[in-house]
């Protein structure tokens, strides 16, 4: 009798152990499901900061090319300005020109 009273109660025990077990893995699964919930916002925030990163890409893009135009286009009044300011040289200088000329007519 003394075996059978301690086989029953090593059942007994287990199946209350098994039971722990149970409610452990109910916890472990509520859990990775919690967690996998939180990796799918993760993801989704992921996803629009990538599309934000490929909108500002296509935007420095743009810009990049506007700066490109603006250089040429500095160049280009860079170099009329030069092409003015040497004409403006020659227009100062007009005065001496004439000067000389009616010298040499009026002598």
């Amino acid at each position: 009798m003394k075996n059978e009273d301690r086989i029953v109660e090593l059942l007994a025990e287990m199946v209350f152990k098994q039971d722990q077990l149970v409610e452990e893995i109910k916890l472990v699964k509520s859990e990775i499901g919690a967690v996998k919930s939180e990796v799918g916002g993760v993801k989704s925030e992921v996803s629009g900061v990538k599309s934000e990163v490929s909108g500002v890409k296509s935007e420095v893009s743009g810009v990049k090319s506007e700066i490109v135009k603006l250089n040429l286009q500095t160049a280009e009044n860079t170099r009329a300005i030069l092409k003015l300011a040497d004409k403006v040289d020659t227009i100062a200088d007009l005065e001496n020109r004439v000067t000389k000329i009616e010298r040499v007519v009026f002598k």
